[in-house]
């Protein structure tokens, strides 16, 4: 059966378009997760209800439909040419439309934009994977009151013992498919666009725990925080970062964060847990 691709992120065009064998690594009820030999790469197949995300190649609801049916969990999947077989679909890429999720903001924060942006979080009641609200991010001197806050300061602020120690403390740390404190992490760095201050002891010392042994957290978890270390990131978090680099409305604001809430369970709410403490602390310091 030939199916061709809607959508795909430019990212993986090389991938896509040379030779390599690759496996189901999982199967859900609307993605399913493609994982290459080395297990340090993914691709998400998934429909358009899906936001733009790292690595995803995009399918017309009747094909996902289908695949999700048919394909079992390790079997085995060919790349060649712009084609992904996967069982007995022949998946085409050629023709189809392209996004990139790499993005690397040069701007600065707009003042105006980050007061809306807080304004809207301290009437938020939505509880995080931490199980408290954004409502609650208050001053530095409050962090120190949650374990997870604490970490997060220790990154931020503190010296390369402390950076170590936060990491140790965050990755891995929650429930799910994408751990809380993964998505904390990923919030942090999506925020440290704007400041540059995460130097490179932080991202070599995350890379390696992140290929270390045993493994410190899930295969997902592993994939997206490589793609935020190479600055791929989410529809959600580019649109996000737009909004706060220039005098944005209320309702566009509003937009943003609905928009990134919608990512998983808590995904969403953990990720701008980790970016708006993150800017708290930035500021503050």
């Amino acid at each position: 059966m030939f199916e061709k691709a809607i959508l795909f992120d430019e990212a993986l065009r090389e991938t896509l378009f040379s030779t390599s064998e690759w496996s189901v690594q999982s199967v859900f009820d609307k993605s399913i997760n493609l994982q290459n030999k080395k297990k340090n790469e993914l691709i998400l197949v998934c429909g358009l209800d899906y936001p733009k995300l790292p690595h995803a190649i995009y399918v017309e609801k009747e094909c996902l439909q289908s695949l999700i049916k048919t394909t079992m969990k390790n079997e085995r999947v060919k790349i060649a040419g712009g084609w992904v077989r996967i069982g007995n679909t022949q998946l085409s890429l050629h023709n189809s439309d392209h996004y990139s999720s790499v993005f690397e903001s040069e701007s600065k924060l707009n003042s105006a934009s980050v007061e809306k942006l807080f304004h809207y979080l301290h009437q938020m009641t939505d509880l995080n994977g931490f199980t408290f609200s954004l409502s609650e991010l208050g001053y530095v001197k409050d962090f120190n009151s949650r374990w997870e806050l604490d970490a997060l300061k220790k990154i931020v602020c503190g010296n390369e013992r402390e950076q170590t120690s936060g990491l140790d403390y965050l990755l891995g740390r929650g429930k799910g498919l994408t751990p809380s404190g993964d998505d904390m992490l990923i919030g942090c760095l999506a925020a440290d666009l704007f400041y540059k201050r995460l130097d490179s002891f932080f991202e070599e010392t995350l890379n390696l725990k992140l290929i270390g042994e045993p493994v410190r957290t899930t295969t997902v978890s592993i994939h997206y925080l490589n793609c935020a270390l190479q600055k791929k990131w989410n529809e959600p978090i580019h649109h996000l970062i737009q909004v706060l680099s220039k005098d944005s409305t209320e309702n566009e604001i509003e937009e943003v964060i609905q928009s990134i809430i919608r990512i998983g369970h808590t995904s969403g709410l953990d990720m701008l847990t980790g970016f708006v403490a993150t800017i708290i602390l930035f500021d503050k310091n």
